[in-house]
């Protein structure tokens, strides 16, 4: 534990199973990519991204408590230079969390935040953008349409510019819009 190559491989065997949809696994490859990363020291970088990782994979199986320790501690090392892309990354992953759980109102908070951060420091087209633009419509949907479908709208107008009209996060924007 704490070489580099180590926290590597559980990093690529980790991607490899969230691709093929072996999320328990995924979830093993996480957990020893954060113990991995926790000999680089409490503030390194790479133990934000697998503290990150290890979150949204916990989201994703909607264990949402596990989620929120892992998510909470990466936005706790990367707070520290909020106004970047893998801030807004982890505030967006925070966004889906409380989504998930049913808290609206903190999620569209979160969603915001991390629109305003990623448009500032990625452009309006970027597709991370899009993807805070598709959590904000869904927040919305349900109280506020009009805004809903304008911001559902803008997320797929990016993502099929920047990912071409095949690509799975543009079918997620157009679905988002229906």
């Amino acid at each position: 534990s704490g070489s580099d190559s180590v926290w590597k491989g559980n990093m690529e065997a980790e991607r490899k199973a969230f691709r093929e949809g072996r999320y328990l696994e995924a979830v093993n490859y996480a957990q020893a990519a954060v113990k991995d990363a926790e000999a680089f020291g409490p503030q390194d970088p790479r133990l934000a991204t697998s503290l990150h990782n290890a979150g949204e994979l916990y989201t994703r199986l909607e264990r949402y408590d596990e989620a929120e320790r892992f998510l909470q501690r990466a936005l706790s090392i990367r707070e520290k230079t909020l106004e970047n892309a893998e801030t807004a990354r982890t505030i967006c992953a925070m966004a889906r969390l409380n989504h998930g759980r049913g808290n609206r109102d903190k999620a569209e908070r979160l969603y915001r935040q991390s629109l305003a951060i990623r448009e500032k420091v990625l452009g309006r087209d970027h597709p991370d953008v899009a993807e805070s633009l598709s959590g904000l419509a869904g927040v919305l949907s349900l109280k506020r349409i009009d805004e809903a479908e304008r911001l559902a709208r803008r997320s797929l107008s990016v993502r099929e510019k920047a990912l071409g009209e095949n690509h799975p996060d543009v079918a997620e924007s157009l679905s988002r819009l229906v």
